[in-house]
């Protein structure tokens, strides 16, 4: 049989596992010519760009073993890469429950993986002589995950991996993300509204996205990360080449070092990612003009199997706006609100419709195109909102309490009211503007905290 070759990732920061690894890398060497298992102790990475290198190591690689005993950014980002590029991926993790609650809680995606558990480097070697993983290559993760939901050309997506820190940089960034041009193609992930979510549901994205934005975050959220550098180097693997970002001060994972973004200005940071996305609109336009193709063929289909029509979207309408039209079903809440000339509250469970039913009705009354009415949706993020429930709190008088309440929201929404309106309004010709428009543009225009996000509107 031909001399095969396997890469071992494992964590170096745990001086423990990297002894008992080596050991066994030794060890395996020593009991058997079919194999030869490298680590990244024998590359030579001076003077170069780390991700490439190791990438390089990995595919020149038949098998890829990995030490998850640690959640390590590196070992998770390489072991992403290995699965994306169709390796036999071979696990091990050293007997702790601690370590075993951490890694399910927060990396609940890898389930599907298993693992080898050890207590020292002869387990990883009886092991490894059991199951003699280089002897089925074929069976990977890819064969059995990817492949199948490859064949489903999706519309395009740009995929967010928001960070799952509630600051005020982080919301800046998903709003700078929500304003853009590709506002309506916006997938994200967001850790804040769900905390897990299945392997399959970033490989459908994965596969669907021309453009992948990973943002990291500084500790307490190093398991985030790992979940990051996991979903980050399924991306590269794929050919995404996500963009890689943290706000700094931050110490980046070796392999990524090089490529990851660090800004301390969100206003340099904005111009960066504009400038990015901007080079990502050819890759948009590609897969946009596949999906309409693809489409046009399902279609043909579809009017000879009717049960295709059915599509019963995703679980979370904001990920498909744009489909919404094809089989949101108006039922007699929605009919209520359309008839309700004062205001409608709709109260469920998450999944219950309300998102759908707001984003519906906004469109709704988008499309009436009266001239009576002008569309302002305001949907504050987690932490924007979380000032006015301190308040709510706070030790006030309950009829003091309501009347600041009372009176901050209004300025909020008529603030946001402004400065939308003021928006609009650019796409009117100048000399069609009324002097009620003109009034209300100079006066948004020379009233500053109007313009600033509703975050810092709340704030001060």
């Amino acid at each position: 049989m031909q001399s095969r070759i396997a890469f071992y990732a494992y964590s170096s920061h745990n001086i423990a596992t990297s002894f008992t690894v080596q050991n066994a890398i030794e060890a395996i060497n020593s009991s058997t010519r079919e194999i030869t298992v490298i680590d990244w102790a024998t590359m030579d990475n001076s003077g170069k760009f780390i991700i490439p290198e190791i990438c390089n190591q990995i595919d020149d690689a038949d098998l890829f073993l990995c030490d998850l005993t640690d959640l390590n950014q590196n070992v998770l980002f390489e072991l992403g890469y290995a699965v994306a590029t169709r390796k036999r991926v071979w696990v091990t993790r050293q007997e702790n429950k601690q370590w075993r609650d951490l890694f399910y809680l927060e990396l609940g995606l890898l389930d599907t993986l298993g693992y080898v558990p050890y207590s020292n480097y002869r387990d990883i070697i009886d092991r490894f002589l059991q199951d003699m993983p280089h002897h089925d290559l074929d069976l990977n993760i890819y064969n059995q995950k990817i492949e199948p939901v490859k064949q489903r050309i999706k519309e395009p997506k740009l995929l967010f991996l928001k960070s799952p820190a509630s600051t005020p940089s982080a919301s800046s960034l998903n709003r700078l993300l929500m304003k853009s041009k590709f506002r309506d193609v916006l997938a994200t992930d967001d850790p804040l509204e769900t905390s897990v979510r299945s392997f399959e549901w970033y490989i459908e994205n994965l596969l669907s996205s021309f453009a992948v934005i990973s943002e990291f975050s500084s500790p307490p959220f190093d398991s985030k990360n790992a979940k990051y550098g996991f979903i980050s180097g399924l991306a590269y693997g794929m050919n995404k080449l996500p963009l890689l970002i943290a706000q700094g001060p931050f110490d980046a994972p070796f392999d990524y070092k090089d490529s990851l973004y660090t800004y301390t200005d969100e206003t340099e940071r904005d111009a960066y990612v504009t400038e990015w996305l901007e080079r990502k609109q050819t890759q948009y336009d590609k897969q946009l003009q596949t999906y309409k193709r693809y489409r046009r063929q399902q279609q043909r289909l579809e009017e000879r199997q009717a049960l295709r029509n059915i599509n019963l979207g995703e679980y979370e309408a904001e990920l498909e706006r744009d489909q919404l039209v094809h089989y949101f079903v108006q039922t007699d809440s929605f009919n209520q609100a359309l008839r309700n000339a004062t205001y409608i509250i709709f109260s469920g469970r998450k999944g219950s419709g309300k998102t759908a039913n707001f984003l519906r009705l906004a469109q709704h009354m988008r499309d009436a195109k009266s001239e009576n009415n002008f569309v302002c949706v305001i949907k504050p993020l987690t932490y924007d909102i979380s000032g006015v429930f301190q308040l709510y709190k706070s030790q006030l008088y309950n009829s003091v309490k309501m009347h600041v309440m009372e009176t901050l929201w209004k300025f909020l929404i008529y603030t946001e009211l402004a400065r939308d309106l003021r928006e609009h309004l650019d796409e009117k010709p100048e000399q069609l503007l009324s002097s009620e428009e003109k009034h209300l543009i100079s006066f948004v225009d020379r009233t500053d905290y109007i313009k600033d996000d509703f975050t810092i509107r709340l704030d001060a």
